[in-house]
């Protein structure tokens, strides 16, 4: 059921325009000049642009769902309320992967990335690093639907999108830390840009913990507003 669902929602990604317009916004925006290929592979994933395209899709997904009637009509039709959280997650992956491999390629075509620069690459590094960064990200995006769910004001998720992307709230962590408690290196955005490139098993489940413990949370926290209160 969620795959079928998930296949239902990518087809819906590639019919919104939201999705081509902040694809075009990270592809137009990224700094295009040549890069090593290593180089490109391992910092765009924590560039501030990806997250930011990603995560201002989704609130926009989000926000066409509640106010077209979609998420209260259709999706009771298909599955449970716990099932569309978790194929929320999923879809958030889906949508990480489809604008990273499209600026990859797009990069490739032009000519913009030395892949002589390859030698070195480890294949099972990258994959971690890669997979560790989506569910970062995926993390986030369930912080975006509650935050919506809560406050059911566009303006605010959006708000936090930027706010999130562009560092703000991870330097009030800091901030906050340097004054109390240091407790900023367990956010996720500092997992996002602190991944060591070389896989590591003690600082990668450290984080998985963290991106695991915020997922339920946040989806935990969904959840009930979904069961208390009316989508609409």
């Amino acid at each position: 059921m969620l795959i079928n669902y998930l296949k239902m929602d990518m087809y819906r990604m590639v019919r919104q325009k939201s999705f081509y317009v902040c694809t075009a916004m990270l592809l137009i925006l990224f700094n295009t000049s040549n890069h090593a290929m290593n180089n490109f592979l391992y910092y765009f994933p924590k560039a501030l642009l990806l997250p930011f395209s990603v995560l201002l899709f989704m609130a926009l997904f989000i926000n066409e769902e509640i106010t077209s009637g979609f998420i209260k009509h259709i999706y009771p039709l298909y599955q449970k309320k716990w099932q569309m959280l978790a194929e929320r997650f999923l879809f958030t992956c889906v949508v990480y992967l489809s604008m990273w491999l499209f600026v990859v390629i797009i990069a490739l075509v032009l000519g913009v990335l030395n892949i002589f620069t390859i030698s070195a690459f480890s294949v099972f590094d990258y994959l971690a690093y890669i997979v560790m960064q989506m569910l970062v990200i995926a993390s986030v995006s369930s912080f975006v639907t509650m935050l919506y769910m809560l406050t059911r004001s566009h303006v605010i998720t959006v708000l936090y999108v930027i706010g999130y992307s562009f560092s703000i709230f991870y330097a009030l962590h800091m901030y906050l830390s340097d004054a109390f408690i240091s407790y900023y290196e367990y956010t996720l955005y500092h997992i996002g840009i602190t991944l060591p490139e070389t896989f590591d098993m003690l600082t990668y489940g450290k984080s998985l913990l963290i991106i695991i413990t915020s997922a339920f949370l946040y989806n935990g926290i969904t959840l009930l507003i979904l069961k208390k209160r009316d989508i609409a």
